[in-house]
């Protein structure tokens, strides 16, 4: 069917910034072109798959506040993607140890094992969706869903063998292999062309210009991608209809009209509908609060809520709806909202990651979080879009603090420093001598 749109991409990226290093540890060797560990693709249940799921509404309702405080949409319009974030934290969460695994568990509300564990299955149970869909008036199309993971690493570096194993088993990762020292900005069209071809072009550039240097040493990639039509398609035509904006001014929008089987569900101070896209597997919840009530139901998106409004069984019968088309873009500054829910030591220089690789131990930090994320939705169906990058930098190396005692002889030279010429050069055997 022709008419059918994109619903969703969302694109996390974990990036690691390191200086030259010769190849050391025990790990897959260095070189050019692809290598895939041989560690299996675990076999999931559906029990870790809720449990997946519910890893991620901990994390949505955690940042949801803070995120929609720091993005500071226009006209109030923001989008983000947990989903992604999820995806690029959890596989960050496969190469760190000590504090900043702690922390990463608490983010999702769960442990290392059973997040990554919980992941490998939603990852794939959402797969598993994609397969021909009919809508209510008995048309076929086509839902389209899967999830793809790579690894961009420098030629020369090695990395640990257990970490790979991890991402292979828990991701279906495997490494491709970019000279980030020599030619950066063509690694960087490398993973651009990979994530464009993941997300059929709709983020044909996700690493700016200039974002990747030398000192890049590995990315990881994950592109969600999925395309379906609306169950029940809204009426083709969208009259405009007035539309109160939060500084209480009223806008005339563009509306769509969908007139029919609503399933609903009402709340304290709220209202939200269920609507379907082809095959009923997947669909877009919309809570609409009641007038006075926005920020107290915005509030408690960020504690039981959301998991109310996506777990309830709805009531279904006749009713109408009128929803506004829309269009929103919102850049996130994640740094900051991921510190504001206690996930900060990831970006102190410290030996948590280690496990990425042993050569560049005590010297990782992740320097930035950003996410860029866009949504359309109108009578076909939702098309929509979101990046996150996961940045981490070399710090100097740790080292014992310097200590010198002088209690035995000793030289000295009195000299030029900018050509190095000695005016004065002695020896101390006693200092106490006259």
């Amino acid at each position: 069917m022709r008419n059918l749109r994109p619903l969703a991409t969302a694109v996390a990226v974990l990036t690691l910034l390191a200086g030259a290093a010769s190849a050391t540890g025990a790990a897959t060797p260095p070189g050019a072109g692809t290598a895939q560990s041989s560690a299996p693709r675990l076999p999931t249940t559906s029990a870790d798959a809720i449990a997946g799921a519910k890893a991620v509404r901990a994390e949505a309702e955690s940042l949801l506040g803070p995120v929609i405080a720091h993005a500071g949409g226009r006209g109030g319009n923001v989008v983000f993607s947990p989903a992604s974030l999820a995806v690029a934290v959890a596989m960050l969460r496969a190469g760190t140890q000590g504090a900043s695994a702690s922390q990463i568990d608490g983010l999702f509300a769960t442990s290392g094992p059973r997040l990554l564990q919980g992941m490998n299955a939603l990852d794939q149970h959402l797969t598993a969706l994609s397969g021909p869909g009919t809508n209510v008036q008995g048309h076929k199309g086509d839902v389209t869903l899967w999830s793809a993971n790579r690894l961009f690493g420098q030629t020369g570096v090695t990395w640990q063998s257990a970490f790979l194993a991890t991402l292979a088993s828990r991701f279906g990762a495997d490494l491709l292999t970019v000279d980030y020292a020599h030619d950066p900005d063509g690694a960087r069209r490398i993973i651009n062309r990979w994530v464009s071809d993941q997300t059929r072009g709709k983020i044909p550039a996700l690493i700016p210009a200039g974002a990747i240097t030398a000192q890049n040493v590995l990315t990881l990639v994950n592109a969600l991608y999925l395309k379906a039509p609306w169950f029940a398609p809204f009426d083709a035509t969208s009259p405009k209809a007035p539309f109160r904006r939060f500084d209480g001014k009223t806008v005339s929008a563009p509306t769509m009209h969908l007139g029919g089987s609503i399933a609903h569900l009402r709340g304290a101070g709220w209202t939200a509908v269920r609507l379907s896209y082809a095959g009923q597997k997947l669909a877009m919840t919309v809570i609409v609060p009641d007038a006075g009530h926005f920020a107290d139901v915005r509030t408690a998106l960020g504690g039981r809520l959301l998991g109310t409004v996506l777990t309830s069984r709805y009531t279904t019968g006749p009713g109408q709806l009128w929803l506004p088309r829309f269009k929103i873009r919102t850049k996130v500054p994640l740094n900051s909202v991921l510190g504001s829910r206690g996930l900060t030591r990831i970006f102190q220089p410290t030996h948590d990651l280690d496990p990425m690789s042993a050569q560049l131990a005590g010297t990782l930090a992740v320097g930035q979080i950003r996410q860029e994320a866009t949504i359309t939705v109108d009578e076909q169906g939702t098309e929509a879009a979101a990046a996150t990058s996961v940045e981490i930098i070399v710090t100097s190396a740790p080292g014992n603090p310097f200590l010198l005692r002088v209690d035995h002889p000793f030289l000295f030279v009195v000299h030029d420093v900018a050509t190095g010429t000695p005016l004065f050069i002695g020896q101390v055997g006693d200092p106490t001598a006259g």
